[in-house]
């Protein structure tokens, strides 16, 4: 039996990743751009998750929800990555393609403070990643906008995407495109479109995970926090630039990658399912999942030989099971 890759809690804080293993699939074009706010749109449209934060780069997204449950969760992250790829096929006229490393990373944020770092290297990773000095100057996907006009807990930040339907999605001349061909890509794409969908984001809805009643200072507070922390990680990547003579690549040259431009990851190490400061609530973390791969082993050994009485542990995702002999034969 596999390992338990994912146990996602219901009403959990998450950071959800995935990477593509050797391209560039989402470079920084306004046609990208277009899909990626309507497909994140559409698979959002009966609210699968709750939708804090959000970040494209090139080779991945980093999104931070709360779950509301598993399978509501998996089927926002699954729907997004296959809608994601159908688009990517349009654009190059292709049948077959496999963009993404693996499974997508589901992690744990259990602390307030941990959020609160989690949120600001989010907005950081362009400076991170030497693509862009701050996250302003970021020319691709992502909520901070949200974030800086968001100043009350539930307060709810809505933009309307147009649905932009796979036949809409036109092959492009090229996989790089020029600033004219990207801007008659996207209208034509655009004018096609005919209905739209609500994108509903809630930057600091988090907080409620932490704090029952947050008061408006505790709110303005926790909002600096970020932006403090974000500028800190900026101004430090900016001095390593320095000391390393780099510089980013910058807006301009983001916007004419070509989609699947091929890229190595410098991220190829373990994946992680808990991303938090403290020791103690790591351990404690690490052995409830040990806990919970036990119970799915004892029901997995059960299942085996058709004997259904131990339930499969909520939050997992039983595997598949081969259909019974007579059904074969029918």
């Amino acid at each position: 039996m596999p390992r338990t890759r994912r146990y996602i809690k219901s009403n959990g804080l998450y950071e959800i990743t995935f990477r593509a293993s050797s391209t560039l699939p989402l470079p920084c074009t306004e046609a990208m751009a277009a899909v990626i706010h309507s497909a994140l749109a559409r698979v959002q449209r009966d609210n699968k998750v709750v939708l804090h934060h959000y970040i494209f780069e090139g080779t991945h997204p980093h999104i931070l929800c709360t779950a509301k449950d598993a399978d509501k969760c998996r089927q926002f992250y699954g729907q997004l990555q296959k809608q994601l790829t159908e688009s990517i096929k349009r654009f190059l006229g292709l049948e077959q393609l496999n963009i993404w490393d693996g499974c997508p990373s589901v992690i744990e944020i259990p602390t307030l403070e941990d959020a609160i770092s989690t949120i600001a290297y989010l907005y950081a990773n362009p400076s991170n990643d030497d693509l862009e000095r701050s996250i302003e100057l970021y020319p691709g996907v992502s909520s901070w906008q949200a974030l800086r006009s968001c100043d009350s807990v539930e307060q709810r930040i809505s933009v309307k995407h147009p649905r932009i339907r796979q036949f809409m999605i036109p092959k492009l001349p090229s996989a790089a495109l020029t600033p004219r061909q990207d801007r008659f890509v996207t209208e034509k794409m655009l004018e096609r479109s005919k209905e739209s969908h609500e994108l509903q984001v809630y930057p600091l809805l988090w907080i409620k995970h932490f704090i029952d009643d947050p008061s408006r200072k505790d709110v303005s507070q926790f909002k600096e926090e970020i932006i403090a922390d974000l500028r800190s990680r900026e101004e430090e990547n900016g001095r390593r630039r320095v000391r390393e003579r780099k510089t980013v690549l910058g807006a301009k040259a983001l916007r004419l990658q070509a989609l699947l431009k091929p890229h190595t990851p410098k991220k190829k190490g373990r994946k992680i399912f808990v991303k938090t400061r403290f020791k103690e609530i790591r351990q404690k973390i690490i052995a409830e999942r040990r806990q919970i791969e036990l119970l799915c082993r004892e029901a997995y050994e059960s299942w085996k030989v058709r004997d259904f009485h131990i339930p499969w542990p909520p939050g997992t995702f039983p595997p598949a099971l081969p259909p019974p002999a007579n059904a074969l034969c029918w």
